[in-house]
């Protein structure tokens, strides 16, 4: 029986591998300890919970050491499937399978177009209404590998970044159901990406995350809803304080038209409360912050 492993280390990843009706003989991950240092958000440590039959633990996250090397030369599996290893994986490692390695990559725009980093996040950021998801054939490029199978996914205005991944979770592990069995048995060819054309998303720092107040309050929603939890969220600043923010809504373009944006306009019974746009105002569902909330003061 052909021997099957998986790179992963996320929530995600998770979801994924729990759906698919495939054999789960080695994973790949990373420790708690080195997720950590890394930053790796969406870290989960419960794959063990899958029944794999055995789990390796990486020297480094790039795979790029001689014990790294070594395993995988000595382990000789026959597909390697990378689910969210935000790193690209060696030349050699790959040679090392008999039939390579495949992993998941999306674009609003379909590929060649939005290759590269964060591209879930990129697509709830701009406002794309479709991601184009495809499973391909890895090799020493960054998300240019002949393609197997795409799907296309709607964004919807109530996505968040951990409801999209929900979807990718579903369309994966079903892309995988499909397209594994055929390679293992010689029945799908991948075809090549076009070369012309491509353009690559940009990683994305802390500092992303800030909100510009000025901004339409469609566009600030949008960033909100990307960055969500389990991510560090959206953020802005009260009197030189960090503010966190969670989930938020558009609430008005008639009311609070005299205030200046980032104006704390009102807060409600609730707790919730409402800031100034560029173009009207937001409601601030939920949030997280070491200071208290005031009326008539402003964010930076």
């Amino acid at each position: 029986m052909n021997r099957i492993v998986y790179f992963g280390v996320s929530t995600t990843a998770y979801n994924i591998l729990e759906r698919t009706k495939l054999t789960k003989d080695l994973l790949v991950s990373i420790t708690e300890d080195k997720a950590r240092k890394l930053q790796i958000d969406d870290y989960n440590n419960n794959f063990s919970e899958l029944d794999f039959t055995d789990i390796y633990y990486a020297e480094k996250y790039s795979l790029k050491s001689k014990t790294d090397e070594e395993f995988f030369k000595n382990y000789k599996g026959d597909l390697g499937v990378v689910i969210g290893w935000n790193r690209i994986i060696p030349l050699s490692i790959i040679k090392s399978f008999k039939f390579g390695i495949i992993g998941f990559h999306g674009s609003p725009y379909g590929l060649p177009k939005g290759r590269g980093r964060s591209p879930v996040i990129w697509s709830i950021v701009l406002g794309e209404k479709k991601y184009h998801f495809y499973l391909f054939q890895l090799n020493e490029g960054v998300d240019d590998g002949p393609i197997y199978i795409e799907k296309v996914l709607d964004i919807n205005n109530y996505d968040t970044i951990s409801s999209f991944y929900q979807k990718i979770a579903v369309a994966a592990a079903s892309m995988l159901n499909e397209v594994v069995p055929k390679i293992f048995n010689g029945e799908i060819i991948p075809y090549p990406q076009k070369t012309e054309d491509a353009s690559y998303f940009l990683k994305r720092g802390f500092e992303d995350g800030k909100i510009f107040w000025n901004k339409y309050s469609m566009e600030i929603h949008n960033l909100i809803r990307a960055l969500t939890e389990p991510y560090p969220c959206a953020h802005t600043y009260l009197n030189d304080k960090i503010v966190k923010i969670i989930e938020a809504q558009p609430f008005s373009t008639t009311l609070f038209d005299s205030e200046e944006p980032g104006y704390i306009c009102t807060i409600l019974a609730n707790g919730q409360f409402v800031v100034k746009t560029g173009d009207g105002s937001l409601l601030i569902k939920k949030y997280s912050t070491d200071i208290q909330i005031k009326e008539k003061e402003k964010f930076i």
